[in-house]
């Protein structure tokens, strides 16, 4: 990258985040490749609102980090048991493995994300 095209240093203030509604919840990307404010990594708010799950799917050019804020997930990862978890856990998900998580508290899971890549793949598994 010359200085002319270098990415620098900014704050995504709240409510400027890429936000996506789906059935299951939305997803708002504050840093990462398509927002112009990364070249190295993808960061967010999910939330997965209660009773539902977003999609079997997996990120094949990244490994990513979920940190839970609110509510309570159970997380299936490839054909491992499912894992649950609560507002603190962490779960750190690698390259390649297929995931999804069911949000089974009364109110919503929301939770913090973060990839190792601007520009996250997503494939259906």
């Amino acid at each position: 990258m010359t200085s002319d095209s270098a990415i620098k240093t900014c704050v995504v203030k709240a409510g400027q985040a890429d936000v996506k509604a789906f059935d299951w919840g939305w997803t708002a990307w504050s840093i990462s490749g398509e927002a112009g404010n990364s070249e190295s990594m993808t960061f967010g708010d999910v939330v997965i609102k209660a009773g539902c799950a977003n999609g079997h799917h997996g990120h094949a050019n990244c490994d990513e980090i979920l940190h839970l804020i609110t509510g309570r997930l159970k997380h299936y990862a490839d054909d491992a048991e499912p894992m649950m978890m609560g507002p603190g856990d962490v779960m750190f998900i690698p390259a390649g493995v297929a995931h999804h998580a069911e949000c089974t508290s009364d109110g919503d899971a929301g939770m913090i994300v973060v990839y190792s890549s601007p520009r996250r793949e997503i494939a259906s598994a």
